[in-house]
């Protein structure tokens, strides 16, 4: 769904869509998890790890680029995430000029997401990278 949002969006703009990458993935799903756990939100870890090098760290190549996305909100609360939430987080990213940014970069070709909730904490992650 994540990959679907994203590619409507760069379709509006005439830009060629995003492949799922297996690698990327894990990577956004790893960062989500630990922001949670670990109760941060940043491009970096705690670590000063970068989404670059987090992608390398689970064999990924190219270096990648990463939008977040951090909400509390009480509704989350035994909630399930689907595709209106999904939808929400992906007009919110378009509304941000950083964020659009790495969207609509057409050098990138590839996309991973991830995503983590705890009570009423959701985190999710973008993330982008050349074609191959």
């Amino acid at each position: 769904m994540a990959l679907d949002l994203a590619n409507q969006d760069r379709a509006r703009y005439g830009l060629s869509r995003l492949r799922p990458n297996a690698l990327l993935s894990r990577a956004a799903q790893m960062h989500a998890e630990d922001m949670l756990r670990r109760n941060y939100f940043s491009h970096y870890s705690p670590e000063g790890k970068a989404a670059s090098e987090r992608f390398a760290m689970v064999g990924g190549r190219g270096g990648a680029a990463e939008n977040l996305l951090m909400l509390k909100d009480s509704s989350l609360v035994g909630a399930k995430i689907g595709y209106d939430r999904l939808a929400f987080f992906q007009r919110g990213w378009m509304g941000s000029p950083g964020h659009r940014k790495n969207l609509l970069d057409r050098r990138y070709g590839q996309f991973g997401f991830g995503i983590a909730k705890s009570g009423s904490r959701i985190y999710a992650v973008q993330l982008f990278s050349f074609s191959n």
